[in-house]
């Protein structure tokens, strides 16, 4: 750093300790090129704002790596290895990862159409259907669901990084006393690992968002060949239960095995759910709309299948070899190093585990992290960027103590199935929006209320019916899975299994029907053009790059700061 920059440092944290106009500046983010403030509410900011050119920058390549990546990850084995435990055997457990990872491939793809060609986020998106004022309940449902991920995401990191630590320290780190009762579901180790991942991980949440796809592009390299080589060992060292040890002995038939396969598919879109809503905020960056369509459909669907097969047959073979069934990959870690503790194995293994530490938490960042930062700078567009958001995220996603959510392969399921059926309705909704306008979008009436989407004093009625019919008949079967004492029709507990499905079906419908049969102006407008001609006619607004904010100082001058998005 020069001494110039120190001194201008040092002249702006005067400034900010000393003078209200200098507080004020240091708080307030980069401000809106398309929304003025009305109605005592500031209605975006610089990162809220269409992508502007200069940051659309990800080809087809980089949503090909996102997935590529995200499909070997810890995540996915744990997923597919505990599909087990419903009583499915090995080849049922990989058709349900294909049924599961196609659905979800394709609703990623047709919910990345809206931003690939407006260049908008989920926060912003969603005010086309739900109103202005109406999407801030979704905005912030959302919120809380990624503040889920992000801890579970961070605490998966950082049990590789107890793994690491083991293989460098030995017994030192790994018989470290626990101090803290079983009830907790964590031991003081794991609790110093997280800690440490946790503290180290806040640096990342200042980089700019488009230059993420670096990483992306450096852990599909990296991350997939090393969830192969330990793959390679357990096949190595147990292959002959690879199908078949860690199964059940139960032979399904009939409605049992039907609706043990259905709620595996629901598990499998589970794993992917917050991704399906959430992908506008990466599909903003693509260069053109080709860019986020078949690529993100066949590297899912194919590449999760793949991982499935390894989850399932890995996690079968390491059960033959040691006598207990691991379901998740720093246990298997862990196994391998107190069976074969030596300097191959530990070197070996404490690789694996720092790439897949690291690896987590770039995941962390792509389906989580941005996605909190994008929904804080909605809810507080004033003061909250994407990544200031991203860095509360990361906060309160170690304050909910995330190890109680995966203290057991049955508890895992029942959270990912849970939470997803709420999020489902969502991204049906919006894109069926889309198509009934004939995606066309009017990018000024996004920021502007007594526009467009302001409907009904900001809100759209139709929307939320559709919303409510979509996820009010999955409520009981959702509150049997944490009290089933009392009694409850069989009815309500299956159709819960098929949640997701069920959301995304009847939301999409009851909005077509409400928007046919009580004709919205705007929507009644846009029919009228053809295909996208919108995006078209806005085409200079869309090539706008933002506009560089002049503020004073305490001295009378001026000086630029630079955007952040």
């Amino acid at each position: 750093m020069k001494w110039q920059d120190l001194e201008e440092f040092g002249r702006k944290a005067k400034s900010t300790l000393t003078t209200k106009d200098g507080f004020r500046n240091a708080i307030e983010v980069q401000n809106s090129d398309f929304a003025p403030s009305t109605y005592g509410f500031v209605w975006s900011n610089a990162h809220m704002d269409p992508t502007p050119p200069s940051e659309r920058t990800w080809s087809w390549f980089h949503y090909f790596a996102i997935w590529f990546s995200y499909c070997f990850t810890a995540g996915g084995w744990s997923a597919a290895s505990s599909l087990l435990t419903l009583n499915l055997n090995w080849w049922q457990a990989i058709l349900v990862c294909f049924v599961g990872a196609t659905i979800s491939g394709i609703a990623i793809a047709l919910n990345s159409r809206q931003s690939s060609v407006y260049h908008i986020g989920f926060p912003t998106l969603q005010r086309v259907s739900f109103g202005l004022y109406g999407s801030l309940f979704l905005v912030f449902t959302r919120a809380v669901v990624a503040i889920l991920w992000i801890g579970v995401t961070t605490y998966q990191s950082s049990l590789f990084l107890d793994v690491a630590l083991r293989c460098v320290f030995g017994d030192l780190w790994y018989k470290l006393p626990n101090t803290f009762p079983a009830s907790n579901a964590i031991t003081t180790r794991q609790f110093a690992a997280c800690l440490i991942l946790w503290v180290g991980s806040y640096p990342a949440m200042t980089f700019k968002i488009h230059k993420f796809r670096h990483l992306w592009t450096v852990k599909a390299f990296v991350v997939p060949p090393a969830t192969v080589g330990i793959f390679i060992y357990c096949m190595v060292v147990g292959s002959k239960g690879a199908t078949s040890y860690a199964s059940t002995n139960l032979d399904l038939s009939g409605s049992s095995l039907a609706w043990a396969f259905v709620y595996g598919v629901q598990v499998i879109i589970g794993a992917f759910s917050p991704m399906i809503a959430s992908n506008p905020d990466i599909a903003r960056y693509a260069r053109k709309p080709s860019a986020t369509f078949y690529p993100q459909l066949v590297t899912i669907a194919f590449w999760k299948t793949a991982l499935c097969m390894i989850g399932i047959f890995g996690t079968n073979a390491i059960a033959y070899k040691y006598g207990t069934t691991y379901w998740n990959l720093w246990d298997i870690c862990n196994a391998i190093l107190t069976s074969n503790w030596n300097g191959g194995a530990r070197f070996a293994i404490f690789l694996f585990a720092i790439i897949m530490a690291i690896s987590e938490q770039i995941k962390n960042l792509s389906v989580n992290l941005i996605s909190f930062g994008a929904d804080f700078a909605c809810l507080l567009p004033k003061y909250m960027n994407i990544n200031r958001g991203m860095t509360l995220g990361l906060t309160l996603g170690f304050i909910i103590q995330p190890w109680r959510i995966l203290a057991s392969a049955k508890a895992y399921i029942t959270f990912l199935t849970g939470y997803s059926l709420f999020l489902g309705a969502i991204p049906a909704i919006a894109v069926t929006d889309y198509y009934l306008r004939r995606g066309n979008i009017e990018l000024i009436s996004l920021f502007s209320p007594k526009r467009d989407y302001w409907y009904n004093m900001g809100f759209n009625w139709k929307a939320y019916v559709s919303y409510i019919m979509a996820i009010w008949p999955l409520c009981p079967g959702f509150a049997y899975q944490f009290d089933n004492t009392y009694s409850i029709s069989l009815g309500w507990v299956n159709l819960y299994k098929i949640g997701w499905i069920f959301a995304v079906l009847v939301g999409a419908f009851t909005y077509a029907v409400l928007s046919c049969v009580f004709k919205d102006p705007a929507m009644f407008k846009a029919r009228q053009h053809p295909w996208e001609s919108y995006a078209t006619n806005q085409r200079e607004l869309l090539a706008k790059e933002p506009i560089v904010n002049v503020i004073s100082t305490e001295h009378g001058a001026s000086e630029e700061s630079e955007s952040v998005s």
